[in-house]
């Protein structure tokens, strides 16, 4: 985006690839991984346009880590990690708010959740993600405890600072409680995608807006969209999309839903079960790091035109085959 921006711009367009993989040691957070990528295209009178300031979060936490190279399995720690990610909801959403309502003090009006029409947020896991996006309305009792929805039940946390809270289990209750029909209509429609895949970590945030886009189309057209983007280590970032009809060319909402064609794409995984999901990660386990190395996975559920690896050689240089 800054090089599009920039004097430096030729008049060509930049993609940008978000991919990754999200995989666990056997135990409670295996079920939550997946894997995903997302592609996107940069270039001016984009129909999602990003906008406004940023707000961004970063702390050294060693919530999520890889601290050893004989295993790709990370070292996690999950209370902790769970509290990272709702401390940098808190921390982005407050500077985000408070750089917003500078822009606009001429007006007097104040941002709050209900100045977006959506919310995407990273989605680890879709319980974390009601978690985040009731901490959202979280900051907004913070700076407005006298609104009538939060008479009853959240005054006991009037003027408690919001760190207090992040791992107080009532005031979770509280806020999820209180957030439901907000959760409801601005960020459920933004989770088809996470639901169905899991976590894939780099893609996260930009899948969920593609859920958006695929549900909405060119309905979304005029909304203003709040993108939470997080990576455990820890770093944050609050910004705003605008979703809009271009004023001419072939890029339109409606067109990246029909392109995407994530339904589709959905519906045509092959379903696996437990026990063979288990078998798979067990043989990336046992051929983590190793050469030379000849792969032993099938390959016949690939799509005809995907890469795969053929091999490894003694010096770990890879190569790569593609199907038919």
């Amino acid at each position: 985006m800054a090089w599009v921006e920039s004097s430096a711009w030729d008049g060509r367009y930049a993609v940008v690839v978000c991919g990754d993989i999200a995989v666990y040691a056997p135990g409670p957070a295996r079920p939550t991984g997946g894997a995903g990528a997302v592609a996107m295209l940069i270039g001016p009178d984009a129909p999602l346009a990003i906008s406004g300031p940023r707000a961004t979060h970063a702390v050294e936490v060693y919530d999520f880590y890889k601290p050893r190279g004989d295993t790709e399995y990370a070292t996690v720690d999950g209370k902790l990690s769970q509290a990272a990610y709702l401390t940098a909801v808190d921390r982005t959403w407050a500077r985000l708010k408070a750089k917003l309502d500078a822009d606009s003090a001429d007006d007097g009006a104040r941002t709050t959740l209900d100045s977006f029409g959506y919310v995407c947020m990273h989605s680890p896991y879709q319980k974390l993600v009601q978690k985040g996006f009731a901490r959202l309305l979280c900051g907004d009792f913070i700076d407005a405890p006298d609104a009538p929805e939060f008479a009853d039940g959240a005054q006991r946390w009037r003027a408690v600072p919001a760190a207090q809270t992040v791992s107080d289990r009532d005031a979770e209750k509280c806020f999820m409680a209180l957030a439901k029909r907000r959760f409801d209509s601005k960020c459920a429609p933004t989770s088809t995608v996470s639901a169905a895949v899991g976590n894939c970590y780099t893609a996260a945030v930009y899948l969920n807006l593609l859920s958006l886009v695929c549900a909405e189309r060119d309905r979304l057209a005029g909304e203003r969209i709040l993108l939470f983007s997080y990576g455990s280590g820890a770093v944050a970032t609050a910004f705003t999309v605008r979703a809009r009809a271009p004023s001419a060319g072939d890029f339109t909402l409606g067109r990246i839903a029909a392109s995407a064609d994530v339904g589709a794409r959905l519906d045509a995984r092959a379903p696996r079960s437990v026990e063979q999901m288990g078998a798979a990660l067990a043989l990336r386990e046992a051929a983590y790091g190793a050469a030379p190395y000849a792969p032993k996975g099938d390959i016949g559920d690939l799509r005809p035109g995907t890469y795969y690896l053929q091999g490894v050689d003694e010096l770990h240089r890879r190569s790569y085959a593609r199907v038919p």
